[in-house]
């Protein structure tokens, strides 16, 4: 059967598609990249104080240490001392480094997407299908919850379903005039 010839293949595509992604959310950790965020994010317009007094602090350093204040349960102030002239730069310790770490988690991380080898696993399929055989008049709904075999897998990524239907087993591929995937698909790699 040519997955041409199948309704809502598209649906298997894109499963067996997303399955074969690894994605990994890559987060700032570093001081230095932690700063670029800020300096980028809120710029270095300074913003004076309240009570109108001294010379104002730029607005990343007032968004990092309300963030690091926030973060570690330290005072503002304290924070603050760190990005006083050019505290912010030199040796970071390893308590420092653990807090910027945690802060990074906190902003937008990265989607890094790279192919995840299947060729050889096995994969476990969840699906709705509808099944007609060509000597019913009625379709048959049936739920595929199975684990293919390395071949079986193949056969499915290659747009040949019979491999399914056969893990599924007590239909012969060849009887079916006609299959239908229903949402939802899933498939997971081994």
């Amino acid at each position: 059967m040519d997955a041409e010839m199948i309704d809502g293949w598209q649906l298997m595509a894109d499963a067996l598609d997303r399955a074969s992604i690894e994605r990994t959310i890559l987060y700032l950790s570093s001081r230095d990249q932690i700063i670029n965020y800020y300096k980028q994010e809120y710029g270095s317009e300074k913003i004076r104080p309240a009570n109108g007094r001294g010379q104002g602090t730029e607005a990343w350093k007032i968004a990092i240490s309300h963030a690091i204040s926030s973060e570690t349960g330290q005072r503002y102030d304290t924070v603050a001392r760190r990005f006083r002239g050019d505290r912010a730069e030199g040796k970071v310790s390893k308590k420092g480094a653990a807090e910027y770490e945690k802060l990074g988690k906190t902003l937008p991380g990265t989607v890094v997407e790279k192919p995840r080898k299947v060729s050889g696993k096995r994969a476990k399929v969840y699906t709705k299908v509808l099944i007609r055989i060509s000597r019913e008049k009625k379709a048959r709904s049936r739920t595929i919850d199975e684990t293919l075999t390395p071949h079986q897998a193949s056969q499915l990524r290659h747009g040949d379903p019979d491999g399914l239907i056969e893990a599924y087993g007590g239909i012969n591929p060849e009887s079916i005039s006609s299959l239908e995937f229903r949402s939802p698909v899933s498939v997971e790699y081994l």
